[in-house]
């Protein structure tokens, strides 16, 4: 099932302010960095990142367990949270159609073997979310 397309009415405001803070053509910023190892230690995760989604691609500003990564928006989660301002929760990736196809899901050299994830909106539905990201298909309970 190919993803729906993003209908958002905030869209043109997030890119343009994506544009305006100038937060995808910046070079690596060692606050992005501190807050995606803090994410995957406060989660207990494998993976974490901090991305940000322009109209074409998700740009990985900072990653923790991976290397440094863009990739095509078509390829990401990012796609469907962006549309919705809902919290994404996903047990298995491999048993989810919408994701099962996905590189990240897949694996492979430059992708990690993601299985399940958990994604909710800041107070700002157009200013992104964090990205804690497990390898393997358990839970954790965060106190």
């Amino acid at each position: 099932m190919e993803p729906a397309p993003l209908t958002a009415a905030n869209e043109r405001q997030r890119l343009a302010l994506l544009r305006d803070l100038a937060l995808i053509d910046r070079p690596s910023d060692r606050v992005f960095q501190d807050l995606t190892v803090l994410c995957a230690q406060l989660f207990d995760v494998p993976f974490a990142m901090v991305c940000f989604l322009d109209d074409q691609q998700v740009h990985c500003r900072a990653t923790v367990g991976c290397g440094p990564m863009a990739m095509p928006r078509s390829e990401s989660f990012c796609q469907y949270l962006q549309d919705r301002n809902l919290p994404l929760q996903v047990e298995d990736a491999r048993n989810d159609e919408r994701f099962a196809r996905l590189p990240m899901v897949k694996g492979g050299s430059r992708h990690p073997f993601l299985r399940r994830r958990a994604t909710a909106h800041g107070r700002r539905p157009d200013a992104g979310q964090p990205d804690p990201i497990r390898h393997r298909s358990t839970r954790r309970a965060v106190a």
